[in-house]
């Protein structure tokens, strides 16, 4: 009975360990959030550019998902315009479809919308990474080229 006892408390033990270094390696790898808590300065030349790569990639997903979304948004009450006018003729089959189709687009458009801020937070945030990672390596007399949001996008 003292073998189980041990053997399932060694186990509750490797659990919480495994589940605590999982924990750190998933906080681990959103290097930029961690680049905000830290100072650039502590960071070599070298990771600062391959944070300022990966924060253009970032910021590039950002502006695609948040295009994707503003259509998924805007089609969203044309669907409900349609269903209206659909109903207006009598059509009750198309006018369901419409109506199903404006609550798809509409819940679409909410979900997405919390899965970009749970994400990146805010295009704000974003800028005030892309900012700290600009200003640290022009310190460094890196010169870089300002990321252009109608250029990239």
């Amino acid at each position: 009975m003292l073998t189980n006892y041990n053997s399932t408390t060694v186990n509750k033990k490797h659990e919480s360990i495994e589940k605590y270094l999982e924990r750190l390696e998933h906080e681990a790898t959103n290097e930029l959030q961690e680049l905000v808590q830290l100072d650039p300065s502590y960071y070599s030349t070298d990771h600062l550019l391959d944070l300022r790569r990966q924060w253009l990639g970032e910021m590039q997903l950002f502006q695609q998902m948040q295009k994707m979304n503003i259509i998924i948004g805007a089609c969203s009450p044309v669907w409900f315009v349609v269903g209206m006018l659909f109903a207006t003729l009598k059509m009750q089959i198309l006018t369901v479809i419409a109506f199903c189709l404006f609550s798809v687009f509409l819940f679409t458009f909410l979900i997405a919308t919390f899965l970009v801020k749970k994400k990146f937070k805010s295009r704000g945030y974003l800028e005030y990474v892309g900012e700290l990672l600009n200003d640290e390596l022009q310190l460094r007399g890196i010169r870089v080229q300002r990321f252009d949001y109608k250029r990239n996008g």
